[in-house]
């Protein structure tokens, strides 16, 4: 019986993250003996889209917000830089065991988070107005 791997590489620049753009990306196919010695070694092309981490390709935000700075060590700002103003704003902070650590509004588009008695890690701060939400990954430090 012969074990198939296939191997899924993509080789991206920093530059082409953030442009959604199309790309070629190498395809590699290797299977195996029962023994586990390589027999065959396939190499193709399939066409990639590329695309910002933990952004929905296909979804206009009408929502964005500035975080910074990140990591932190004392506070966290965050500031409403498209949005409903009329809407409220609310912040969820939660710790990488989902644990919530912090809940706040936004107000007069500017919210400043006291981090300083959290202990350093991970952090998911979770942005929300209406129906929109944004997630941003906080460093404490």
């Amino acid at each position: 019986m012969k074990k198939k791997i296939l191997f899924f590489i993509c080789f991206i620049s920093v530059g082409s993250i953030f442009s959604q753009s199309r790309a070629t990306c190498p395809v590699v196919n290797i299977a195996y003996d029962e023994s586990g010695n390589r027999i065959s070694r396939l190499q193709g092309q399939i066409t990639c889209r590329l695309m910002a981490p933990d952004t929905p390709a296909d979804i206009p935000s009408n929502l964005a917000f500035n975080v910074y700075p990140n990591p932190a060590q004392d506070q966290v700002k965050i500031e409403l830089t498209k949005g409903k103003e009329e809407l409220s704003s609310s912040v969820v902070l939660y710790d990488m065991n989902g644990k919530t650590v912090y809940k706040g509004v936004v107000q007069n588009k500017q919210l400043t988070i006291d981090i300083s008695s959290l202990t350093p890690g991970t952090y998911m701060l979770y942005l929300m107005q209406g129906e929109e939400k944004i997630t941003y990954t906080i460093y404490k430090y």
